[in-house]
């Protein structure tokens, strides 16, 4: 998700050199030169305001569906986002959000495909991933891995995960998110092994401490299974109902339904279906059209008047 924001940033970070400029040429020439590059320069940091804002709104849309469970309208959009052009630290971004949400719709042959496709070996040949980057890869194989049930290769990258943790140019407040994510996997690892120590204590606090959706059902989820091996079938009951309600259209919903109907009862909620999504309504797009009409007609207007000499 952090494509959006890594745009805006190089957009700001390309105006410097420009505004340098400009600003040389300002002081020191008295030409309609001068007047054209603060033109420029007014122009360009209106449309990088601009589509900072469109890029903060894509970014929260987008991270609004993977907080609602709406799991397959995030994977369409990052469909469509993975066939554009790309640079290659946008497309290692894109990717591993869309491996994630083949995960979380069940399509573990397709997150299979994506997480050991050519673009993130290449990555780890030339290790041009950042670490946060590297960690969240790392965390989707090893949830792909405890789906498959390949045990040996999760615990690896469980490995992997620990161990770019260690890298002391990583935020503090980086780390100290991912250390939390840390706990409910080494036991999700364990329950997979038959291990339940521990998981329900870690299971409720993650519950509890997450305002997250997704992670909450993640989270409900496990302990329905807690509950299962418990034999608390009451409790287990409830704990699949909830992910059930909240499941949206994640993968996590069909798996409490099949649970519930092991225990012998019958799901009556109707199947969650969303309306397609779009980036941008059609008065936000319209929005967007009338105000590029503006910036262009007063570039224009500005750019006339200069060498008419107005200004």
């Amino acid at each position: 998700m952090d494509l959006f924001k890594e745009t805006n940033t190089a957009c700001y970070t390309a105006l410097i050199p420009v505004a340098f400029f400009g600003a040389l040429a300002g002081a020191h020439l008295s030409l309609p030169l001068a007047q054209i590059l603060h033109l420029a320069i007014v122009w360009a940091f209106l449309n990088t305001v601009a589509f900072g804002i469109i890029a903060h709104v894509k970014f929260e849309k987008l991270s609004k569906l993977h907080f609602d469970c709406d799991i397959v309208n995030f994977r369409t959009a990052f469909e469509k986002i993975a066939q554009r052009r790309l640079g290659a630290t946008k497309k290692r971004a894109v990717h591993i959000n869309l491996s994630a949400a083949y995960l979380q719709s069940g399509d573990n042959a397709a997150a299979s495909r994506v997480l050991h496709g050519p673009i993130f070996k290449r990555a780890s040949k030339t290790r041009r991933m950042s670490a946060p980057q590297e960690f969240v890869y790392h965390n989707n194989v090893f949830a792909l891995y405890c789906e498959t049930g390949d045990l040996e290769a999760a615990a690896q990258a469980l490995g992997q995960m620990e161990n770019i943790l260690q890298n002391r140019w990583m935020l503090k407040t980086v780390r100290k998110l991912y250390q939390e994510m840390l706990a409910p996997q080494r036991h999700t690892l364990n329950m997979a092994g038959g291990n339940y120590d521990g998981a329900e204590e870690v299971f409720t606090e993650t519950f509890y401490k997450s305002e997250h959706r997704l992670h909450k059902v993640v989270a409900k989820l496990a302990l329905g299974k807690i509950y299962l091996h418990q034999g608390k079938l009451a409790q287990a009951e409830q704990a699949f109902e909830y992910v059930v309600e909240h499941g949206g259209t994640s993968i996590y919903r069909a798996k409490a339904t099949e649970q519930l109907e092991k225990l012998g009862k019958t799901v009556c909620l109707p199947p969650e279906k969303r309306p397609p999504f779009a980036v941008f309504s059609i008065r936000e797009r319209a929005a967007m059209i009338i105000y590029c009409g503006l910036v262009v007609c007063a570039s224009l207007f500005a750019l006339v008047g200069t060498f008419a000499g107005l200004w």
